[in-house]
């Protein structure tokens, strides 16, 4: 199974999530952690520790998700608008969405493998 959608991709992945929750957390928290390494080049600011700040956790109120979080006051501005100049090369907005969508494709088959082993 393989698809660009991510709509797609969340409805399979919660669809997997109801049988078997711990297996399927597991495996989002592995490909959480390739996606923030993979965006570490593209995180606009070096300094002032943002990049150091590169996290994958729970979500509150959502046990069967994860999210990746910079912890800066000014991630989600330097992450969210595209009109801020980026001057460093490779640099930008959006610096988290192409290591998604890159590892999205990969995401659902595995973890409808390991739910079928767990089986």
């Amino acid at each position: 199974m393989s698809t660009k959608n991510p709509d797609e991709v969340v409805a399979n992945v919660n669809r997997a999530m109801q049988e078997v929750p711990e297996l399927v957390i597991g495996e989002l928290v592995g490909y959480a952690d390739l996606i923030l390494q993979a965006s570490e080049p593209q995180v606009p600011w070096k300094t002032m520790h943002h990049e150091e700040t590169g996290t994958v956790e729970p979500v509150d109120d959502d046990p069967n998700a994860v999210q990746i979080v910079y912890d800066t006051p000014y991630a989600a501005n330097q992450h969210e608008d595209v009109t801020l100049h980026h001057p460093k090369p490779g640099t930008r907005a959006k610096y988290l969405v192409d290591p998604a969508m890159a590892i999205v494709p990969e995401i659902v088959p595995v973890i409808i493998d390991k739910r079928q082993s767990f089986f």
